[in-house]
């Protein structure tokens, strides 16, 4: 994901939190449509609003990995594993779910 395509904003397959919610619910529900569809990127560290990249702090950001990977994999039945990376650009670092995968049905 570039600078641009993040100015250019959300979109129906591209999704921006600023930090991890307390509820993991907010972003669990839009993983599993991503993986029941076409797929999708969801962007933490960046703001959705202003779409300003915050990052997350380099001292969390494998724990937040963690936190956003095991949140989807339990929600998930059958679950689901998202693919995240780590994320720099303009010196800072986000977390970077990407949804491409299905469940081996093809469905969550």
């Amino acid at each position: 994901m570039t600078v641009e395509e993040i100015l250019r904003g959300e979109a129906k397959n591209v999704e921006f939190k600023e930090m991890l919610p307390r509820n993991s619910e907010k972003y669990t529900k839009t993983v599993v449509a991503y993986a029941n569809t076409q797929g999708g990127r969801l962007l933490f560290g960046v703001a959705d609003g202003t779409r300003e990249i915050v990052g997350i702090e380099e001292a969390v950001l494998f724990q937040t990995m963690d936190r956003i990977a095991n949140a989807v994999s339990d929600a998930c039945e059958p679950q689901i594993v998202p693919e995240i990376e780590p994320y720099t650009i303009e010196g800072k670092t986000m977390a970077l779910p990407i949804c491409r995968c299905r469940s081996s049905n093809g469905n969550v």
